[in-house]
């Protein structure tokens, strides 16, 4: 019953979409179209909007925005790549490790965390 009314998919391969083929690869470069290819390893906290949100960790802090409307619309390219490769921010927060992995984004290149900035600064 569940089945029929699409509420439990027990044959997941009917969800596929057969059909899908892969964009052009994106090119490596400091350009906000490799950022935004980057940005996807950052959608599974700060949400597909990247306007942040309820943490997906149960008890986990508020995911703030990333977006020009959040503190991105305040830091230079130079504060945003301090940020993401020292865990401190311009107003002089210390980002837990666990909440924001910025022990990660700290082997990012510069070229990545351009790249990454420049695509943000666009949405």
């Amino acid at each position: 019953m569940l089945s029929a009314l699409d509420k439990l998919p027990l044959i997941p391969a009917e969800k596929i979409d057969h059909g899908w083929r892969p964009g052009a690869p994106i090119a490596k470069g400091a350009t906000a179209e490799y950022g935004q290819y980057l940005s996807m390893s950052c959608t599974g906290c700060h949400q597909p909007n990247l306007k942040g949100g309820e943490s997906p960790i149960p008890g986990g802090v508020f995911v703030r925005d990333i977006t020009p409307s959040g503190n991105l619309g305040k830091w230079s390219e130079q504060d945003f790549i301090a940020v993401l490769r020292t865990g401190k921010t311009p107003d002089g927060r210390t980002m837990k490790n666990e909440d924001m992995p910025w022990q990660m984004t700290n082997k990012y290149s510069d070229e990545e965390l351009t790249a990454l900035y420049r695509y943000l600064k666009t949405l």
